[in-house]
């Protein structure tokens, strides 16, 4: 199921799940059978899939067929010209072929007739371009102002009883949010004399002294045990934690309706539980353009980050492989990749190997969760920093990590961990002694003003832009813009403290050269601070000389005065199949791009669109841009500062006559990633 094809069902979804059926009399002589609840498990797929038009578009756009897409969409609204949905569509389909003013009229006629939905809209890559637009702008205000008006009714689902360790997904306690594109579900613990006396097992089994100590506060009553803790698997058992060495944890079973739409299989972005929650999926894509681990197809999706971010602050912790993207190596060569994650987030817990090695990770949380004083949890729960906490906790207590100092470094905050580096007796004993007065605070981040590149003339790209992803614990950019440094401005202003403790903020450089970026602070409590970026090549990670990255990642850390938060992230991708030359003075003089098919450095084509060409720049006597000249096997063509294709010179050697070029992606083949292909306008 793709982006497009969910859009269009948050729309029509209620065509399958209410109808109308018509009052009688008296009852027919011939009763017909009731007709059957629908499977509110296929709503997102029957929605969209039930829509003609919604399936010509989506294939349309996996295409890039934008124009075909636009032509449909324009006939749809000569007949039904109130329909949000197509509005909307049209929007995108007219932003990714650069038509701008018309692109943001129609997103402003589809919020008009009745478009809600402000994440997507906020998030959706098909309007990259228009972001910076006031016009823009100003509809995403207008559409926050009518939903504070008038907000969505929310239809609760009916917790189901958790019996015998067993916690079903079922039709009955599930319901579809379309506003969200969320599945919830709920569940209530058992309240019977016999489920009070299970509440009292031994929450943890074996685990050698982590375990004794576990066990040791349990029967003293200053540990919380596991009870109330969900345990979801999203491998089929392919990697499943072992639950009679954790008696007390509810495992999450799927109901076949459900299972039958996949909720029990990879990335869990579709639904969220009531209760706290860990799981796991050990698999990955391992085959085509796109491979990629289950954590790198979550950062490749701003909806599917926003996601993370609320499955983070709502309770729940997910573990996935890295599988081949944390790996020595550089194209396949010595075996591996390097890092090739485009972001860090503190979202979810990402593990070195492939299958299976999850699963000291999953322990290792198990006990820690387990060791909380029941007050501290409660109030975890209740103010959503349960996994933050537990976030902070793994991380300063990793075996490489031995001060509070070090906490602060990229010792404890890579994109990966290594299984070897856990120390779970460590990490017990610090969760045990986190009173609630003290929990660390969760650090939220906003961009607030940064450089903004032009598409067409600073970087050449066909619908992505700089921004990958804006959520409030993980910031997340590609360095796209030609120039040699890049500047933001971030605010710490909203980090929320539960006690409300006077904080102190620190900025520090994780990852990526430290001369190539300043971190300058604009408040003097470090709320505000200004990031100055410098495009870097390729690098060594600290401690590491065998593993490389192209991610600069900063973090930003809050001291309530007892602990450190955990951490919230801006990184920044410089592309690797990019070979850049600056002048003495920060001028670019040259960008050669040079895909991995065609013998260059591997780029994530989920990020970034390949090509093969050279672009030379020059600059006039006054310093500033006058053009480049792109190379691309034997072709020579001279462009603008702006970006326009020169065709015809005076005799003095000034453009004559110009022409519009825009960027398009193409596939070359069927199952080949597509490549950038430069458009001239007739």
């Amino acid at each position: 199921m793709n982006a497009r094809q969910y859009r269009i069902l948050r729309y029509f979804w209620t065509i399958v799940l209410f109808g109308c059926a018509p009052l009688l009399a008296q009852p027919p002589a011939d009763p017909k059978p009731a007709p059957p609840k629908p499977n509110v498990f296929a709503l997102p797929r029957q929605s969209a899939e039930g829509h003609p038009l919604a399936r010509q578009v989506a294939r349309m756009f996996q295409e890039q067929e934008f124009a075909l897409a636009e032509k449909l969409l324009r006939e749809s609204l000569m007949k039904e010209p109130a329909d949000p949905v197509s509005h909307y569509n049209l929007a995108c389909a007219l932003a990714r072929q650069g038509k701008t003013d018309d692109a943001l009229a129609s997103l402003e006629a589809a919020i008009a007739q009745g478009f809600r939905d402000l994440e997507l809209i906020k998030t959706d890559a098909d309007l990259a371009s228009l972001r910076e637009h006031d016009r823009y702008k100003a509809a995403l205000q207008s559409l926050a102002t009518l939903l504070a008006a008038d907000p969505p009714p929310t239809d609760k689902p009916n917790p189901s009883l958790i019996v015998d360790g067993v916690a079903r997904v079922d039709q009955d306690n599930t319901r579809w949010n379309p506003r969200t594109g969320l599945f919830e579900i709920a569940f209530r613990l058992p309240e019977t004399p016999e489920d009070e006396a299970a509440s009292k097992l031994d929450a943890i089994k074996g685990h050698g002294k982590a375990g004794e100590l576990v066990r040791k506060w349990q029967q003293e009553g200053t540990a919380g045990g596991l009870a109330g803790i969900l345990y979801d698997n999203l491998d089929r058992k392919h990697s499943q934690l072992p639950l009679d060495q954790f008696p007390q944890l509810a495992r999450v079973a799927y109901s076949p309706e459900a299972a039958s739409e996949g909720l029990d299989y990879g990335l869990q972005t579709r639904h969220r539980f009531n209760l706290p929650t860990i799981g796991n999926s050990s698999t990955a894509l391992t085959a085509g353009p796109f491979w990629r681990s289950q954590t790198r197809i979550g950062q490749v999706n701003p909806a599917a980050m926003q996601r993370l971010y609320e499955q983070y602050t709502h309770n729940h912790l997910y573990f996935y492989p890295e599988h081949r993207d944390f790996d020595p190596g550089r194209n396949g060569k010595d075996g591996g990749f390097g890092d090739v994650f485009p972001a860090n987030t503190p979202y979810v817990i990402t593990s070195q190997g492939s299958s299976g090695s999850d699963q000291a990770f999953l322990h290792a949380i198990c006990c820690t969760l387990a060791s909380f004083q029941p007050k501290t949890r409660d109030k975890l729960v209740e103010t959503g920093l349960l996994m933050p906490t537990v976030q902070m906790i793994f991380r300063r207590s990793n075996k490489q990590v031995l001060s509070d100092d070090e906490y602060l470094t990229g010792k404890a905050h890579p994109a990966v961990f290594q299984g070897a580096q856990l120390d779970v007796e460590r990490m017990v004993n610090l969760a045990h002694e986190i009173p609630p007065d003290a929990i660390p605070p969760l650090v939220q981040l906003l961009a607030t003003t940064e450089d903004e590149a032009r598409l067409g003339s600073d970087f050449f790209e066909a619908g992505h832009g700089e921004k990958l992803f804006d959520t409030p614990a993980a910031i997340a950019r590609v360095y796209r813009t030609t120039a040699r440094k890049r500047r933001m401005v971030v605010t710490a202003a909203t980090t929320f403290d539960p006690n409300d403790r006077d904080l102190k903020f620190h900025w520090s450089v994780l990852q990526g050269r430290p001369d190539g970026v300043k971190i300058k602070p604009l408040k003097p409590d470090g709320t505000l601070v200004e990031l100055l970026v410098e495009w870097q090549p390729r690098f060594a990670l600290p401690g590491d000389e065998k593993m490389h990255s192209n991610r600069i990642d900063i973090g930003c850390f809050a001291h309530n005065g007892v602990y450190w938060s955990a951490p919230a992230f801006v990184s920044i991708l410089c592309l690797d199949d990019e070979e850049r030359v600056y002048d003495s003075v920060g001028r670019i003089e040259s960008i050669t791009y040079r895909s991995h098919a065609a013998g260059g450095n591997y780029a994530d084509p989920a990020v970034h669109t390949p090509r093969d060409w050279r672009d030379e720049y020059r600059y006039g006597d006054d310093g500033k841009l006058a053009g480049w000249t792109r190379i691309q096997g034997e072709q020579r063509d001279e462009y603008t500062p702006q970006g326009e294709l020169i065709v015809e010179k005076t005799q003095s050697g000034e453009p004559k006559t110009t022409k519009k070029v825009t960027y398009q992606a193409k596939s070359e083949k069927p199952g080949q990633a597509p490549v950038l292909v430069p458009v001239v306008a007739d």
